[in-house]
């Protein structure tokens, strides 16, 4: 935004703050002219006067926030383009430097948004044009900082029960993690039933799906009316079509945020598995393995406590933890690096972010935004709590009422998720594969060590400590996160270890009241879950349990697989460009069938005149780059390009080969006067 159009919108808004003084002057003013005014209106208007005079200073202080605030995209736009110039080693000072900007400018709209709410037009009888006035500023002021419009989705009434609590008003309206739990749970609170009585203890209702809390850092773009064609009303839902969510949805299949280019979001979370994976154990990075069934990715939008141990807040930690870690191996800088290789990337990222370049914590912010419109709202259970007394057969309403009732189900599993996100030792059995397979039990061992466990439970642990990695609390030990129970038809096996394949099997394991209580028996503490008793279920009632169980899902959330941006990489005219082969790795778990890389040596088949090849690595070297002819005669950028071949050494009759993709720009590299700006010192 250029300095003359701040100034410009500035200057509108001030304007309609002296045109809203004018008018209130003018009306007060009549009114104390008016010697024949009915008593009842003379009265009115004195009392207005305080009213009106609060409201001229509120839009005072206001215009003073909106004038900083809109020199805040300028600062970071400058911060990001000292990224591209400063020295390697002055690039964390930069980026503390622009989250410090960011912080300080969420700091000041949660201001901003307190003083605006404190705008509202009076309801005893003020005059419809100053109700009007204060209602523009409002929307001007809004639009400016991007602050949204209150509505069904943005508007959640946890503001005043913060304020009521004696919450700071600015923390209060700040998008904080812990703010966006509890906006999470106000967000249910409005909309589902309120509360239920069971064994003379309240639980939160049943209900359908609401939209889902969206953060204030990674806002999207929501329904405003009602689309025909989805069998729910969608207002305030998020909509597919932003383009925040078209970049996520590439990003989560995308092998490039990964160590080795060979695991994606979708390798652990398939849509044809129920955004999950139905194997007992979820896989890691080539050459380990993990030990915990795999979240579905289905309706996490509603979750603050992510993995089984709650270790991530939000879906865009949670998105960087998985990509870093165990699943992923992924370093960030070489992510990062990837995707600005890529002019498709380097050209959505701007369009959705307005950096020049793609930053890799917005690459999170874009895969949680796509995470948030995987959501389920469509089935039998919402429609018949939403009315629709036909949606359920009568095994299903039977199983309903004892998961209600004689079950205790909702004493956990209750709310619009069916969760309480609460910790729970409930005896679950072990699964065999943990304690057989090495592979399990090194990388295990590694998240004993990494968490900073003491050296006799890293010696002697021979069970998944679940919360205690998080809390390092030792009741905390062998417990985990209720598990939503919404599209659980497509997400088996079940449990933290998938050791339970069915519904049934499920079922039964809570029917006789849990297993072994192993914490006690191995570290002498009995925390297992009260709520763990036998419910003496008959098989009938069994049975319509399981059927209502199924009642949550609804039909199964296909998407088809996305066309990738092409892996090209691209300089400018006169630039040196440097590509290398994509290495051949093994994914085998075991490192016994592992094989070592063969030795070969590399040449060109196909380049431009000038690039050469290091026939040791393969490392393809063009110096002094220029566009094809092509591109200059038919005025457009092409990309080139380049076939490199790798000949075993030990039998060159075997060959294979690779490309690489370039284009180079028909134009010089921007000079860093032109990167800076023309108002650069």
């Amino acid at each position: 935004m250029s300095a003359y159009f701040r100034n410009c919108t500035l200057v509108v808004v001030l304007v309609a703050v002296v045109g809203y003084w004018v008018v209130t002057r003018r009306d007060s003013t009549a009114a104390d002219a008016a010697p024949n005014a009915a008593p009842n209106q003379a009265a009115q208007g004195s009392t207005q006067q305080p009213a009106i005079q609060g409201q001229i200073e509120g839009l005072e202080k206001a215009s003073g926030q909106l004038k900083l605030l809109l020199d805040y995209p300028a600062k970071l736009a400058d911060a990001r383009k000292r990224l591209l110039i400063v020295d390697l080693e002055l690039i964390p000072v930069v980026q503390k430097a622009i989250r410090e900007l960011q912080a300080d400018q969420q700091r000041l709209k949660g201001e901003f948004e307190v003083t605006l709410r404190t705008l509202r037009p009076s309801e005893d009888g003020q005059h419809p044009k100053i109700a009007e006035q204060i209602n523009r500023i409002q929307t001007a002021m809004r639009k400016l900082v991007r602050l949204p419009e209150p509505g069904p989705a943005a508007d959640i009434p946890v503001l005043q029960l913060l304020l009521g609590l004696g919450v700071d008003p600015v923390l209060a309206a700040s998008q904080s993690n812990w703010c966006e739990c509890l906006d999470a749970v106000a967000h249910a609170r409005r909309s589902d039933g309120g509360f239920i009585t069971v064994d003379g203890e309240s639980f939160p209702a049943l209900a359908p799906l609401p939209p889902p809390p969206i953060p204030g850092d990674n806002r999207q773009t929501l329904h405003e009316v009602d689309d025909p064609k989805t069998p729910y009303n969608d207002i305030g839902f998020p909509r597919w079509d932003d383009p925040k969510v078209q970049l996520g949805y590439l990003l989560f299949f995308d092998v490039r945020l990964s160590g080795d280019n060979s695991v994606a979001c979708s390798t652990c979370h398939a849509p044809d598995q129920g955004w999950g994976l139905n194997s007992d154990i979820s896989r890691g990075y080539p050459g380990t393995s993990h030990w915990r069934n795999s979240h579905t990715a289905m309706n996490s939008a509603y979750m603050w406590k992510l993995f089984w141990a709650g270790s991530a807040k939000a879906l865009e930690p949670q998105g960087k933890t998985a990509n870093t870690g165990l699943s992923g191996n992924g370093k960030t800088d070489m992510m990062e690096e990837r995707l600005r290789q890529c002019p498709d990337y380097v050209r959505m990222f701007k369009e959705v972010f307005g950096t020049e370049i793609p930053i890799l914590d917005d690459a999170w912010r874009a895969i949680g935004a796509f995470e948030r419109v995987l959501i389920q709202p469509d089935t039998p259970f919402d429609r018949y709590m939403s009315g629709d007394k036909t949606a359920l057969d009568v095994a299903q309403v039977r199983g309903l009422e004892l998961f209600q009732g004689k079950a205790g189900c909702i004493k956990c599993h209750n709310g619009p998720m069916l969760t309480d996100q609460k910790y729970h030792n409930l005896g679950i059995p072990q699964n065999e594969s943990f304690l057989e397979d090495p592979i399990q039990q090194i990388t295990h061992r590694f998240e004993y060590y990494s968490k900073g466990v003491s050296e006799e439970v890293y010696r002697n642990g021979k069970h998944d400590l679940g919360l205690y990695f998080t809390s390092k609390r030792k009741e905390d030990i062998g417990k985990f996160r209720t598990q939503t129970l919404r599209y659980l038809e497509y997400t088996p096996p079940y449990m933290h270890n998938g050791v339970f394949d069915t519904l049934e099997d499920v079922v039964e394991f809570y029917n006789k009241g849990g297993e072994l209580n192993w914490t006690k028996k191995t570290f002498g503490i009995d925390n297992k879950s009260r709520r763990m008793k036998k419910l003496n279920l008959t098989e009938p009632e069994k049975k319509d349990l399981v059927a209502f169980l199924k009642s949550l899902s609804g039909e199964e959330f296909l998407l088809p697989l996305p066309t990738l941006p092409d892996p090209m990489a691209f300089v400018y005219r006169g630039e040196t460009y440097v590509g290398l082969p994509i290495p051949v790795v093994s994914t085998e778990a075991k490192v016994e069938d592992r094989k070592a890389a063969e030795k070969v040596t590399w040449s060109l088949v196909e380049a431009p005149k000038g690039a050469t090849i290091s026939a040791e690595t393969g490392r393809v070297t063009w110096l002094n780059a220029q566009p094809p002819a092509e591109a200059i005669a038919q005025n457009k950028d092409i990309p080139i390009t380049i076939t490199l071949r790798s000949t075993s050494v030990k039998d060159p009759s075997k060959t294979e080969d690779q490309t690489l993709q370039v284009t180079v720009y028909r134009k010089d590299p921007p000079s860093i006067e032109s990167l800076l700006g023309a108002g650069a010192e």
